[in-house]
């Protein structure tokens, strides 16, 4: 596939598709997809559902370096403009 590129929205809580075994399902995806970037981000406002929670910059980082380690895809993080005070 050519010219492909792959955004995906991290959360954590309840639900979540952030976990480990999330991400190794997710490597194997883009590993049959193999786009040329993906851009992984997490909530940056306030959601309805207080399940789901902000996936911080610095693991939303660790994240992303097992990606590329495991897929060889350029990852780009894009970080949270707010946070909450919970």
């Amino acid at each position: 596939m050519e010219n492909i590129y792959v955004q995906t929205l991290l959360v954590g809580g309840e639900p979540s598709n952030s976990e480990p075994e999330d991400i190794e399902a997710y490597c194997r995806c883009l590993k049959a997809i193999r786009p040329i970037e993906a851009h992984i981000y997490s909530i940056d406002r306030p959601v309805p559902d207080r399940g789901l929670k902000l996936v911080g910059a610095d693991r939303l980082e660790e994240i992303a370096q097992k990606i590329r380690r495991v897929t060889g895809v350029t990852v780009r993080t894009f970080s949270a403009s707010w946070s909450r005070a919970h």
